[in-house]
């Protein structure tokens, strides 16, 4: 969780006046999910495991986490990397973005549009540039372009924070020494899910009977995730 994100949301009159200290964002470690797993497995160590891999184990936690992100609320951020351009309409959107929840600028929010129904609003919507002293009163995403990008509509004339609350897809696991930003009580999903596609896997020790129960776990899991922190819409 970054800095910033923490100061808005936590270091704000809301929260103590400023003078408190920023919450720490959980993680749980891939190394402590082995010393779990490889007993789950059979197995003392990745040296002992006979027909998967380290490797194997963590891309399967990897396929867990992108569909946290993807299926639940989970990892929402907000950044504000973007400064605006006088008449620049469009500004790329975050590292690993999903889905936009969220736009303001200079701190105050803008309205949700389809980009064709801005079309149909205004049709010099992509020449209409703010007067002096006002501001954009509406957002959309272009995700079919090269790049992803977020535009406000009218384009700004002066140079202020653009902030974006967004879902975002979490950093890949790339070692035993990598870490995933979530609370100790969800690692069982991260488990189930490996551990029902390590015995669902195509070798000679597979069990299927096993993997299904597990894949049934996991769905009951992220059934539960959608509920408490909302599905994605």
């Amino acid at each position: 969780m970054s800095s910033a994100y923490n100061a808005i949301l936590y270091n704000t009159s809301l929260y103590g006046g400023g003078s408190l200290p920023d919450p720490i964002e959980p993680t749980v470690s891939w190394a402590d999910l082995l010393d779990c797993l490889y007993p789950r497995m059979h197995a003392s160590g990745e040296a002992s495991l006979v027909w998967w891999t380290e490797a194997n184990l963590r891309g399967w936690a990897n396929e867990a986490l992108q569909l946290l992100s993807r299926e639940a609320l989970l990892f929402v951020r907000r950044d504000t990397g973007n400064a605006t351009v006088a008449a620049k309409r469009e500004y790329h959107l975050p590292d690993r973005h999903i889905a936009t929840i969220h736009v303001a600028y200079d701190d105050q929010p803008l309205n949700p549009t389809d980009r064709d129904l801005l079309d149909a609003l205004d049709a010099a919507a992509d020449a209409a540039v703010c007067g002096v002293g006002a501001s954009p009163t509406r957002w959309y995403e272009d995700t079919l372009g090269v790049h992803n990008t977020v535009g406000v509509y009218p384009s700004p004339s002066a140079a202020v924070v653009l902030a974006i609350i967004f879902i975002q897809q979490v950093d890949l696991l790339i070692s035993s020494a990598s870490t995933m930003p979530i609370p100790r009580c969800m690692a069982a999903f991260i488990e189930d899910y490996v551990l029902g596609e390590a015995w669902g896997h195509d070798s000679d020790f597979s069990m299927p009977e096993l993997a299904e129960h597990f894949q049934s776990k996991r769905d009951l899991y992220l059934g539960l995730y959608r509920q408490y922190w909302g599905p994605r819409q």
